[in-house]
């Protein structure tokens, strides 16, 4: 009868710990860079090169992801190194921090054209966009520019268009 072969931890053959490996958290490249600019603003020796290198394969990577071993050693790796694996609960934090950090970048977005929409409304409505006066109505309607826009706001049906007419009057 054959042994049972016993399955090594691919982090574990290529010498970075013993197994079980567990997620410790997550440098960014914005991490790094903070980091950077606070040795620069110190007058210690910095870089512009905001980007880490994966102990595994040695690939540059800007998201590493930091692992501990169950002997208490941390080591980077980034996220194509952590997926090849198959270690599943590594593979779960993950996708968790990028779903996290894609939902953040997407709330920022947000939050930057909701605050663009507020500014656009309140210059049109403080005046600041006469020359729509002067301009026909998009529609192709009696009326101005000026009109429509009125229109919209008051009746609440605005969207993108609306938006750009107000920003090319404010140019």
């Amino acid at each position: 009868m054959i042994a049972d072969e016993v399955k090594v931890h691919v982090f574990q053959a290529a010498g970075l710990g013993i197994a079980p490996f567990r997620f410790v958290g997550i440098e960014t490249d914005a991490d790094r860079g903070a980091i950077q600019r606070e040795r620069e603003s110190s007058g210690l020796v910095f870089t512009t090169n905001h980007c880490t290198c994966c102990d595994y394969c040695g690939q540059a990577i800007h998201n590493a992801f930091v692992v501990m071993s169950s002997d208490g050693r941390t080591f980077k790796v980034g996220c194509d190194c952590i997926r090849k694996t198959g270690d599943k609960g590594l593979i779960r934090h993950v996708t968790e921090e990028e779903s996290a950090k894609r939902r953040i970048k997407a709330d920022e977005r947000r939050k930057a054209k909701c605050h663009r929409e507020q500014e656009l409304i309140a210059a049109f409505t403080a005046g600041r966009c006469g020359s729509l006066r002067n301009m026909p109505h998009p529609k192709g309607r009696d009326g101005s520019a000026h009109d429509y826009v009125s229109w919209c706001l008051s009746n609440r049906c605005f969207g993108a268009s609306v938006l750009k007419i107000i920003e090319g009057a404010m140019q």
